[in-house]
């Protein structure tokens, strides 16, 4: 299995345990305890970052799935949890677990249809056709979390634009809050 590919499998492992988990605790008035641990994990990432980068820590999963840029930055799953626990801490639960939502699926969605089939480039190595991807997994999100095409396709289109055209700095950090906060001017 190629480390893109084993990449993306935890990606979407991790999206669906992040979107399932935090529906539970929402469900069961547990917001506050689900912050808990959602900080917990931060600091757990942030500490393993901390030694990979200042010593040199190999951590075998992170190792075979880290990007080049993250050999020396912050990993893309620590910049994730923070764009999480920011949304739930800024924005009303259902706009933020939208915003979430989109950011952990349509990056997937972008990614493995524009690598498979990407053939019209639009920047750098984004493609048309991933950007495509990404907008309907984003709508269809955005339909099944608020049901108001008012508020998700600007949001869709919102994390689409940013996911198609951020190259240097991680996507996962920026989407989910400016999406959000789009969610939240329209609401």
């Amino acid at each position: 299995m190629t480390s893109y590919l084993l990449r993306k499998l935890i990606h979407i492992f991790f999206s669906a345990a992040t979107v399932l988990g935090l529906l539970w605790f929402y469900h069961h008035n547990s917001m506050e305890f689900a912050q808990q641990i959602l900080l917990m994990l931060l600091l757990i990432f942030l500490i393993i970052d901390y030694a990979r980068i200042e010593y040199h820590w190999e951590l075998w999963l992170y190792h075979k799935t880290e990007k080049k840029r993250e050999h020396t930055n912050i990993h893309a799953i620590t910049q994730t949890c923070i764009a999480i626990v920011l949304s739930l801490f800024i924005f009303p639960f259902p706009i933020a677990l939208t915003a979430i939502s989109m950011s952990l699926f349509g990056d997937v969605a972008a990614a493995l249809v524009g690598k498979s089939f990407g053939t019209l480039k639009i920047h750098k190595q984004k493609s048309a056709q991933g950007s495509l991807a990404m907008l309907i997994v984003c709508c269809l999100l955005g339909y099944y979390f608020l049901r108001n095409p008012r508020i998700f396709v600007p949001m869709a289109l919102t994390a689409t634009v940013i996911e198609a055209f951020t190259d240097r700095m991680e996507d996962n950090l920026v989407l989910p809050i400016v999406t959000g906060f789009v969610g939240k001017l329209l609401s």
